[in-house]
């Protein structure tokens, strides 16, 4: 059952203290798991996190982590194993993106840092306030607004990727497909329809080492072969009218 940080259900939940490591967790041993002492603290502290439950009812989940909704997410929190380490991850509320993620020793600051992004605060501040937390600059893109933008840039500064560098010019500055969110799985590139639900359906761009290409599409895995990237483009943007 959900507790509440602030209001609601008052008092511990009475869990026993064993599934919890006392030695490095001497603090959730004592108030009966992750959720109660992240409770207990924030009523200290004067802070509402509102709901605040287990990850997982089942098992050692049920002592050893503990989730908080936010407006971007879940706000996922674990017990490291064989040390004192709470990972913290900001999950997004849409696919299986993550914001930022990383870890402290400080119960406290995790209370803070679940505060201060339910209330709002962009990446920027999280990043100053919380230095334990990452992210990326593709989390820095969907903030702002600019995803497909900024994974295209990305790609094409990719050492790894630089092969492909011109390839992916091409398919940028098309009007259709330069619209879509790139990113490369086994050396073949995907443009997803969505760009934060990779898997909602997307083209397939095949470049092999002759010139041509290989198209298809999550929806028509038949594989259409092209000539020239001016083919393939035809081919690609027939594929996405019938996503």
């Amino acid at each position: 059952m959900p507790m509440h940080a602030a209001g609601g259900n008052s008092g511990d939940p009475g869990l026993p203290a064993g599934p919890v490591d006392a030695e490095h967790y001497p603090d959730l041993a004592l108030r009966g798991g992750l959720v109660a002492a992240l409770v207990h603290l924030a009523r200290e502290r004067g802070v509402d996190l509102g709901e605040v439950e287990p990850l997982s009812g089942h098992g050692a989940a049920a002592y050893r982590t503990a989730g908080v909704e936010s407006d971007r997410g879940k706000i996922a929190v674990r017990l490291g194993l064989g040390r004192r380490g709470f990972d913290v991850s900001l999950d997004s509320s849409r696919g299986t993106f993550v914001w930022a993620s990383g870890e402290t020793d400080d119960l406290l600051r995790v209370v803070l840092l679940m505060d201060a992004w339910r209330r709002g605060a962009p990446l920027r501040e999280i990043g100053d306030r919380f230095p334990f937390m990452e992210y990326g600059r593709l989390s820095q893109g969907y903030e702002d607004g600019t995803p497909v933008q900024t994974q295209w840039d990305i790609l094409l500064e990719d050492e790894e990727l630089a092969d492909y560098r011109e390839f992916f010019r091409q398919v940028r500055a098309h009007r259709r497909l330069g619209a879509m969110f790139p990113f490369v799985s086994h050396w073949v590139l995907r443009l997803a329809v969505d760009p934060f639900e990779r898997d909602a359906g997307g083209i397939f761009v095949d470049p092999r080492p002759d010139g041509s290409y290989l198209v298809w599409s999550s929806k028509d895995e038949t594989r259409r072969a092209a000539g020239d990237f001016g083919q393939a483009a035809e081919v690609a943007e027939a594929l996405v009218r019938g996503l």
